[in-house]
C-alpha cells in the first residue's frame, strides 16, 4: 500500500513539475520577422522611440558582451524603454507590475533571419489583475505598431 502511494505521489509530482516548466517556457511572446538587416532594425527602433519622445533607458548588446569574454553570439540586443507617466499609472494600480517595467524589445538574428520580440503585455497585465485597462491596451498597441514599423522596408 505504501509503495503504491509513493508511486502515485511521484507521478503526480512529475506532472506538476512538467506543468510548471511549460509555464516558465511559455512567456507568451510576440515575435515578428524583420525584412531588414539587424542593424537597420535596431536603428529603426531607436529612431521611432526618439520620434515618439519615449525614453531609452538602456541598450544591452549581448553580442558585444559575449565578445568581451571571448565567446561568440549571433546579434542579440535588448532595448529597454518607456515613459514614467505610463509606468507610474500602472504601478499605482499594482506596484508588483514594476518587475515587468520598463518595457523591452529584443532584436535577434539567426540563420533564418532577423526577429523582434516582446512580451505580450495583455498577458502580463492579466497576471497582475488588470482587466480592460486602457493603459494596458495602449501599451500593447504601441508595441505592436512600433515592431510593425521597424521591421518593414519603407
Amino acid at each position: 500500500m505504501l509503495k503504491k502511494a509513493f508511486i502515485i505521489t511521484c507521478i503526480l509530482s512529475q506532472i506538476l513539475l512538467a506543468k510548471d516548466i511549460s509555464m516558465i517556457n511559455n512567456r507568451d511572446v510576440v515575435i515578428k520577422q524583420s525584412a531588414l538587416s539587424f542593424q537597420e532594425t535596431l536603428s529603426n527602433l531607436k529612431n521611432v522611440l526618439h520620434q515618439k519622445n519615449i525614453t531609452i533607458f538602456a541598450i544591452f548588446d549581448h553580442t558585444k558582451n559575449a565578445h568581451g569574454v571571448n565567446l561568440e553570439l549571433n546579434p542579440t540586443t535588448v532595448v529597454v524603454f518607456g515613459t514614467p507617466e505610463v509606468g507610474t499609472k500602472l504601478m499605482q494600480k499594482n506596484q508588483k507590475i514594476a518587475i515587468e517595467l520598463p518595457v523591452k524589445i529584443l532584436i535577434w538574428q539567426d540563420e533564418k533571419g532577423v526577429f523582434v520580440e516582446f512580451l505580450n503585455f495583455e498577458t502580463i497585465a492579466k497576471n497582475y489583475g488588470f482587466k480592460d485597462n486602457v493603459t494596458i491596451k495602449n501599451v500593447e498597441k504601441l508595441l505592436s505598431d512600433i515592431t510593425d514599423t521597424i521591421t518593414k522596408k519603407h
